[in-house]
């Protein structure tokens, strides 16, 4: 799923030369209409739902004062609003086989981070909505799990070093030297640890 057609359509190509069957449902996450659609056609294609990963995310660097309503309004509306709206439409597709949800949420989201007020409030709350789903949906056979990465080498993670003014290469050099193992995780690392959830 994604807003990206072009992109979608590309990634889509790519994994089915590889013998997978897959399917790309172009729209917004922020919309409730089209997460109900989005489950609704992945029944449809697939069969059932066994597990739905919420990874959309967006990042603004701003303190409280320097955030504009617009970026409160868009942080929230994607990160966290449209979480749900799949969650909402999920957890009954799931209830008679079971399944797994995993949140996508951010070290952010436990520790905090400087410059990132709204991107920390909107994982907080997806840290909070995930334990209360988990107790929820436990007794259906519907697990709910967070995901908590620091810096992954993302689009996002490098649209903010541009925001921030930093070439690619020094801000995953300033990244890493956050942590212990100097340097920054790969997608591929949290999409192995999102398969084991």
């Amino acid at each position: 799923a994604g807003r990206d057609p072009q992109r979608g359509s590309r990634l889509r190509e790519q994994l089915r030369e590889s013998g997978r069957k897959i399917e790309f449902i172009p729209g917004d996450i922020t919309d409730p209409a089209y997460c109900d659609a989005l489950v609704r056609e992945t029944i449809s294609a697939l069969g059932h739902l066994d597990i739905a990963v919420n990874s959309a995310g967006v990042a603004y660097h701003a303190t409280v004062d320097e955030t504009t309503d617009e970026q409160w309004q868009n942080t929230f509306a994607v990160n966290v609003n449209g979480m749900f709206y799949v969650c909402r439409a999920a957890v009954p597709a799931m209830r008679e086989r079971g399944g797994v949800i995993v949140n996508i949420a951010s070290d952010a989201a436990l520790t905090g981070s400087r410059h990132l007020v709204a991107y920390c409030a909107s994982k907080g709350a997806v840290l909070q909505m995930t334990r209360a789903m988990a107790l929820d949906h436990a007794r259906e056979g519907i697990r709910v799990v967070a995901v908590c990465p620091g810096d992954v080498d993302t689009p996002m993670l490098r649209g903010e070093f541009r925001d921030l003014g930093l070439s690619t290469e020094e801000g995953l050099r300033q990244s890493a030297e956050r942590v212990p193992l100097n340097r920054v995780a790969t997608p591929e690392e949290v999409a192995d640890l999102v398969l084991y959830s």
